[in-house]
């Protein structure tokens, strides 16, 4: 069978070489975690997680979209991540997820 590339890199391939570039620089992360938002009182399931002295320090939101337009500032799902008061960042696109490192250091 011909394999046809897709025309965008599905998010599961963005999510996984993020996870593969914190893992190889040895900082502890973990994929699809359930938070609790009280405020909201419902869940959310964070794409990445960064973990440091056993803290929850900052949320990645993996997406796959043209243009790198950043999501809704309005939406439920960007709601639920402010109201945990943790920084959050985008990783719109497979370049960023190849540069995460230096994307996430100012928040280490």
């Amino acid at each position: 069978m011909k394999f046809i590339p897709p025309k965008r890199i599905h998010e599961s391939n963005i999510q996984a070489e993020v996870y593969r570039r914190l893992r190889n620089a040895g900082i502890k992360c973990y994929l699809e975690y359930p938070i609790y938002c009280p405020e909201f009182k419902s869940s959310i399931r964070v794409d990445v997680i960064i973990i440091k002295d056993d803290e929850i320090k900052l949320f990645i939101e993996c997406k796959s979209r043209k243009r790198n337009k950043e999501p809704y500032k309005k939406g439920q799902q960007y709601l639920k991540y402010k109201s945990l008061n943790l920084p959050l960042i985008y990783c719109m696109d497979f370049k960023q997820a190849v540069n995460i490192l230096d994307i996430i250091r100012p928040y280490l």
